[in-house]
């Protein structure tokens, strides 16, 4: 076997790291093209493919430091890559040209990879959606005007057949370690994962207009979930009932709501009546 066709074949798994798998799985797909597989380290090559595609994500690695950061630190950095470049070379699919998309298309990637059982790969995921969360609210540039502009305030008179929306935009996540602490971590020279706590809670980042900054807001579950489903099509009696099964006690659920309205975050259109005819 000659040197340029070894070539050839290193470059060829490099190109599509799906056929180091194939060669894998099949030695005799190797030998059909005149190579002799003992004398290749797929495993070895694999890895060079993994590396390959994570500096084609240096861009994204501006948005996501910490979760880079964290992955190295965890020794799983390249086996994600590696596992990431098999993937995409299979579908068949160019990674996106612009970066924010390309990040959101690996974020979906370790969505899928990560194993949430094991508590070092919640935090990558954990860590992960927090970095995108602020990432893609600071490139927000337009929002719109009817959320933007709402007027609902603190002490507002609201009604069970109002219908509220978020103002502004949010990004909501049930997280199983406090991200901010979990950043801190991730700053410090000497990283101790042991030294994080699991704290499971809910989070809120919210941006209200192109003019604010983006504001971290911890929840309880009935806040997290009620921001979820307020999209301005249902009327809050309507997402009390999806939320807790009754209609009824209305005026305790729009008490709790009271303190989301007095934030900010949550608007209402309020109820009008048809006119008889």
């Amino acid at each position: 076997m000659n040197a340029r066709k070894v070539h050839a074949i290193l470059a060829a798994g490099v190109q599509a790291p799906d056929l180091i798998e194939e060669w894998h799985r099949s030695p005799d797909t190797l030998r059909a093209l005149g190579a002799d597989p003992s004398a290749f380290n797929l495993a070895a090559l694999r890895n060079f493919a993994g590396l390959t595609v994570k500096v084609r994500h240096n861009p994204v690695r501006q948005d996501l430091p910490l979760t880079f950061r964290l992955m190295s630190l965890l020794g799983i950095e390249i086996e994600i890559f590696s596992s990431y470049a098999t993937a995409r070379s299979a579908s068949g699919k160019p990674f996106a040209t612009w970066a924010a998309q390309r990040a959101a298309e690996f974020v979906a990637f370790l969505e899928g990879w990560l194993d949430f059982e094991q508590p070092t790969h919640r935090a990558v995921w954990d860590i992960v959606r927090h970095e995108q969360a602020l990432s893609s609210l600071l490139k927000i540039d337009k929002l719109n005007p009817s959320e933007e502009n709402a007027e609902n305030q603190p002490g507002v008179c609201i009604s069970e057949n109002d219908r509220p929306f978020v103002r502004g935009a949010v990004r909501l996540f049930e997280m199983a370690f406090h991200p901010r602490a979990l950043a801190a971590l991730l700053l410090r020279q000497n990283f101790d994962f042991n030294a994080l706590d699991v704290a499971p809670g809910y989070y809120c980042y919210w941006r209200k207009s192109v003019a604010d900054p983006i504001q971290f807001l911890e929840l309880d579950a009935l806040a997290f979930h009620f921001l979820s489903l307020a999209d301005g099509t249902q009327r809050i009696k309507d997402v009390q009932f999806l939320l807790t099964g009754s209609r009824q006690d209305t005026f305790t659920f729009l008490e709790c709501l009271k303190p989301l309205i007095g934030l900010g975050v949550l608007a209402v259109s309020p109820y009008k009546a048809m006119n008889p005819r």
